[in-house]
């Protein structure tokens, strides 16, 4: 019965995410403005409930400071293009856009709490509650990412990647290797190069290895491609080291230079 269940489970969870990914941007984006409404109510009873030491019931005084925080955040993260990101995309870049938004938050809804003194609703309400919303968005996106993520980490499963080594750790080999973190078709797995300063070093949290450690590679079920990210290589030199690598059984790519592209 628990495997029945685990299985219709999972079904309803990929197709109700297959139904999220395919809505139009419009509704991605009220989707995620409904969100953080629940957010803004949700941070100020947590909040509340803090300062006056016990789990409080919303009645219509505690509507002002959620009234308040809706009208407030909502053209904020507008103005900061929260809005705009892709949850599956959420990097460090949009959780310093949320921080920042969230600072301007905070100082416009804690002035709002100084300057009118409501009763039964504390000042402190005014600090408290944008660092609890502060978590919870920051929260929320991270989940949702999870969420997206995992379904196209379980289609992308089901399927045999390539493995891919990079030669060269330097500005090209890097970027290539950043770019291939969200392919589906291939799976980056370290950097080699020519520079002994970096061997044993990672670099962005995949290893750099010495030239002579092709040699040690074997084949396995997967299917390995070496991508060759040396564009300041002369041409003789770069035909060389390509039927070097060659001869090892690896099928080799060579990443053209800009002016090439």
């Amino acid at each position: 019965f628990f495997a029945i269940f685990s299985t219709v489970f999972i079904s309803f969870l990929q197709s109700l995410t297959l139904k999220a990914i395919n809505l139009s941007r419009a509704k991605k984006i009220f989707i995620a403005i409904f969100l953080d409404i629940v957010i803004c109510i949700l941070a100020t009873w947590i909040a509340l409930s803090i300062r006056l030491g016990e789990l409080t019931t919303i009645n219509w005084q505690f509507a002002i400071p959620i009234l308040v925080s809706i009208f407030i955040v909502i053209p904020i993260f507008f103005s900061w293009g929260v809005y705009r990101t892709i949850f599956r995309y959420v990097d460090s870049d949009m959780l310093q856009i949320i921080t920042k938004a969230t600072i301007v938050y905070a100082l416009l809804y804690s002035m709002v709490f100084e300057v009118i003194s409501i009763q039964n609703i504390p000042r402190s309400i005014g600090l408290t509650q944008p660092m609890i919303m502060f978590l919870l968005t920051i929260a929320s996106r991270w989940l949702v990412k999870k969420w997206l993520n995992q379904y196209f980490s379980i289609k992308v499963n089901e399927k045999v990647k390539k493995e891919v080594i990079i030669y060269g750790a330097g500005g090209s080999g890097r970027q290539l290797a950043a770019n291939l973190i969200h392919n589906h078709e291939f799976k980056f797995l370290f950097f080699i190069d020519d520079n002994k300063n970096l061997w044993g070093g990672t670099i962005d949290g995949y290893s750099v290895k010495s030239p002579s450690s092709i040699k040690n590679l074997t084949r396995l079920e997967k299917q390995k491609e070496l991508w060759l990210a040396m564009t300041k290589l002369s041409a003789t030199k770069k035909n060389e080291l390509i039927n070097d690598l060659s001869r090892l059984g690896l099928h080799v790519r060579t990443l053209p230079s800009f002016s090439d592209l």
